[in-house]
């Protein structure tokens, strides 16, 4: 039903993207959700499980791995979202080097509060929502 997922955090999570790909016949593009901020109210890999999801992702139908997403914690000064910014980028990097034939590229990282400090460091995808539809207080 998708296009693009952002939420792969475990290669579990990869495989089961692949089945239902394969079953569709479609191909999905994803990204591997990182937890940069060690929070346990939110998905994502640690950092030291990257290799083992590419690694994983090199014999796996009907996906494609693009790049990296994160959430940093929530801060009221975006200078502080900064360097979970950079560091996600770092680690694009790294995964680019090592895995050149991935086509490694996106950085899905910043919302309405930090994105121009995403963008700064290398954002190609940002998350806006806020920005354009206002605050989900009040809606539910």
């Amino acid at each position: 039903m998708f296009s693009w997922i952002q939420t792969v955090d475990s290669v579990r999570r990869l495989r089961e993207i692949s089945r239902c790909a394969v079953q569709s016949g479609k191909t999905v593009h994803a990204l591997i959700e990182v937890n940069l901020g060690g929070e346990g109210s939110k998905a994502g890999a640690v950092p030291g499980e990257l290799r083992d999801i590419f690694e994983a992702a090199a014999g796996s139908e009907g996906v494609r791995l693009a790049g990296l997403m994160a959430i940093p914690p929530y801060c009221a000064d975006p200078e502080e979202s900064r360097p979970y910014f950079a560091r996600l980028r770092e680690l694009r990097d790294a995964v680019s080097r090592e895995f050149p034939d991935a086509g490694i590229v996106e950085l899905s990282m910043g919302m309405s509060n930090d994105f121009a400090q995403a963008i700064e460091e290398g954002a190609t995808m940002v998350r806006v929502g806020t920005a354009i539809f206002g605050s989900r207080e009040g809606r539910y």
